[in-house]
């Protein structure tokens, strides 16, 4: 499966994961406790454009 999310503790165990596949699917973590990532996604029709959209917000609290 392609664009898959990965969250993995310190010890780089696997966690869960997931595919956002609906708009405003959203993921959130703490990135002071998990790790994550996501595998590379491919165009469906290799002879077109594609695109995934992200959107990353950081909040900071100290």
């Amino acid at each position: 499966e392609q664009g898959t999310t990965t969250i993995h503790d310190d010890a780089q165990t696997l966690l869960g994961s997931f595919t956002l596949t609906e708009p405003l699917d959203a993921a959130i973590v703490d990135d002071h406790r998990v790790f994550h990532g996501v595998t590379p996604v491919t165009p469906i029709d290799p002879t077109q454009p594609a695109h995934r959209d992200v959107l990353v917000i950081t909040l900071r609290h100290e």
